[in-house]
């Protein structure tokens, strides 16, 4: 039994019902005090001589063992506004609709009775945890698009690619949804009505979960280019064929079509009892319970969908290497290290949407109970931190991500930073530290332009590896040596615009091409791979074990050669045929490695298996 008659919800009538006070009785011994009630016993002697214990007890408890309270409960303890109940001496009160506070003494609704000004209402409306964060998102997705305009070099193909258009979309979506947040998370500042309320409601959980979404489709298009399914192109696919996955109209518009059917079935029951008198955001209460839950689930599904590309393509980007190998082949040979950029950056998001999912949903949870609970500072202050982490996370992505601005972060490090903190490299523009100091020792008005016409250290070093390959290829259809090399000057005339450039531009690229050919006249050509015939081979090994049990393994064996390798460091342009030596270095290392796992098949018991995938080519 609880010491307390509210608990059971009885009253005592006639005096044989009420309770007879034995708080000045002794007790047989200490232990039977209720320790909820006593403060602390001790040893007395009464009036009649009879020696015993007294139970000290607390304040509010009384009887012989200190097991009663009283009611503390008044008719006024709830100021009226709800219920009140008296549990072990605690006080608590279940608030009606529209109070809340330990006393039920705040009333959230601020527009029926108000009568304040409307420079008094926007001063306790700006000084509001939901406005605050809607101020400081809104904030950094406006900086992380002024950081992108400024920090462009280039604009590849003249159009955005799938990953700029899901990142604008996103922008687009938490702009319009933090807005509404900010002018309309409580009526109190126009005075709006419920049905007002109740449009910006659906409109700011539609942006949200709209933003969500886009963080999804950012992680399966980032997913797609690992799987080397496009270069993060619209329209085309990796092997130059139109694709249903990655048109623009389908995949942009399907998924909110979805959402906007989900969301109508989870607010075709008791959805009006979300937005109320004191927050268009939604009220958390039994009415609402089942429309909120459901809301969560889609939000999860978005959070875990994103989880699984980004797993997937973790996976991928480690345990299948020829994936990677691919990728790379395709972009040196067709299109090129600057601009294969735009699917690079991909590959750098794989993880990062994962994480803007994940604090974008904790961001619109707490967005919620901030709302409807701004009495309990505990929501608010947390939503501050949550919505701060979003903002600058989702501001260091947009940047990270986009290589247009990357670089010129990359450029305005190496320009200031000391030499220990600034990076050695560039990888967008392929300008090392040492070449970007030079160039800074130069009249401001020169500089922009020597940037623009001079061939750094990296684009020689791949324009040599480019030109390598292409001459192998051509002595294997059985051109000569010389005919190759003017085959090969007619083509970088014909294709490349740089020699439509300045004297400067087309000296650098005669030196370059001169060079090369030097190289090729002073070393015989290396017959591209077909020295060590190269091979993607899965590799199946059967071995015994000791029990006399058989174990297999199966890896994959991908020869990592005749792939570009920039330098990061000035110095090694003394000799730019370095990078040739080092990919017959890798080529003779895959020819052992290839040959010590066939001799298996001659000791240790064990068989080796392999299966040709074709020549390393695409």
């Amino acid at each position: 039994m609880m010491p307390n008659p509210t608990t059971i919800s009885c009253e005592a009538y006639g005096a044989a019902q009420k309770l007879q006070n034995t708080t000045a009785q002794l007790v047989e011994n200490c232990s039977m005090c209720y320790k909820r009630g006593t403060e602390s016993c001790e040893e007395q002697t009464d009036e009649n001589g009879k020696t015993g214990f007294k139970c000290n007890c607390k304040g509010s408890y009384s009887m012989s063992t200190c097991w009663y309270t009283s009611d503390a409960c008044t008719p006024d303890t709830c100021n009226g506004h709800g219920k009140c109940s008296d549990t072990l001496g605690d006080i608590k009160c279940d608030c009606d609709w529209g109070y809340e506070g330990g006393l039920c003494e705040v009333n959230k609704d601020r527009v029926s009775n108000t009568t304040d000004a409307f420079f008094k209402r926007l001063g306790n409306y700006i000084l509001d945890f939901p406005t605050i964060y809607a101020l400081q998102t809104n904030t950094w997705t406006f900086l992380t698009i002024f950081a992108k305009t400024l920090g462009k070099i280039y604009v590849s193909n003249g159009e955005d690619d799938p990953q700029e258009t899901h990142q604008a979309a996103r922008a687009f979506f938490m702009t319009l949804g933090t807005s509404c947040v900010l002018f309309f998370n409580d009526p109190y500042l126009f005075k709006i009505s419920q049905a007002t309320c109740r449009m910006f409601f659906i409109m700011i959980h539609f942006c949200f979960m709209g933003a969500m979404i886009q963080w999804m489709l950012e992680g399966y298009n980032a997913n797609q280019v690992v799987r080397c399914v496009h270069l993060n192109e619209w329209e085309k696919d990796f092997k130059f064929r139109k694709s249903l996955g990655i048109m623009a109209a389908p995949r942009m518009s399907f998924p909110l079509i979805l959402l906007a059917l989900a969301l109508a079935l989870v607010f075709k029951s008791n959805w009006y009892y979300l937005p109320s008198t004191w927050t268009c955001l939604g009220v958390i209460c039994n009415q609402t319970t089942s429309v909120l839950l459901s809301a969560i689930w889609i939000v999860l599904c978005l959070v875990v969908s994103t989880a699984a590309f980004a797993e997937s393509s973790v996976l991928l980007t480690y345990r299948r290497p020829l994936y990677n190998l691919k990728i790379r082949q395709r972009i040196e040979n067709n299109v090129g290290i600057i601009d294969g950029w735009v699917a690079e950056k991909c590959r750098r998001n794989t993880v990062l949407c994962f994480i803007g999912a994940w604090l974008l949903s904790i961001t619109w949870l707490f967005a919620i109970l901030a709302s409807d609970e701004r009495s309990k500072y505990f929501f608010g202050w947390t939503l501050t931190v949550v919505s701060t982490l979003y903002g600058s996370f989702s501001f260091f992505q947009g940047l990270y991500t986009d290589p247009n601005t990357w670089s010129t972060i990359l450029w305005f490090a190496m320009k200031r930073f000391p030499a220990r903190f600034a990076p050695n490299f560039d990888p967008i523009s392929m300008w090392t530290r040492e070449e970007v100091n030079e160039l800074t020792k130069l009249p401001k008005d020169q500089q922009e332009i020597m940037k623009d016409q001079t061939l750094p250290l990296n684009k020689r070093i791949f324009l040599h590896h480019k030109w390598d390959r292409l001459l192998n290829e051509k002595l294997e259809n059985g051109s000569g040596v010389e005919e190759a090399l003017l085959e090969i000057l007619r083509g970088e005339m014909k294709n490349r615009h740089v020699l439509s450039g300045s004297p400067l531009l087309k000296n650098q690229l005669q030196e370059t091409f001169s060079e090369f050919v030097k190289s090729v006249s002073e070393r015989p050509p290396r017959m591209d791979l077909l020295g060590v015939n190269a091979k993607s081979e899965a590799v199946t090994l059967c071995a015994e074990k000791g029990d006399g049990s058989a174990r297999v393994a199966k890896f994959m064996l991908v020869p990592d050669i005749d792939v570009f390798k920039p330098a990061e460091f000035y110095e090694d342009a003394v000799d730019v045929d370095k990078k040739r030596l080092e990919n017959e270095v890798d080529k003779e290392c895959y020819k052992i490695a290839r040959e010590e796992a066939v001799s298996q098949n001659k000791f240790m018991n064990s068989a080796i298996k392999f299966k040709y995938y074709g020549k390393i080519k695409e």
